[in-house]
């Protein structure tokens, strides 16, 4: 199912398990696992980060997406 993975006022991470919902990893372009993609409030769908998978990387990005 959905899971809420940290408790944050403005940024949060979960997870989504693609075998129960398909059709939302479907309309999300969840292709592989695992897949990182980024929500906000203004866009609903998710958008693939397909940047480098280390934690600095990461979190940066994220970082940079939330201030904009």
């Amino acid at each position: 199912g959905f899971g809420l993975l940290t408790p944050s006022p403005r940024i949060r991470f979960g997870r989504v398990n693609c075998v129960e919902y398909n059709q939302f990893c479907k309309d999300n372009l969840v292709l592989g696992y695992p897949s990182l993609s980024i929500f906000t409030s203004e866009r609903k769908m998710g958008f693939p980060y397909d940047g480098p998978r280390d934690a600095p990387h990461v979190v940066s990005y994220i970082a940079y997406t939330a201030s904009r």
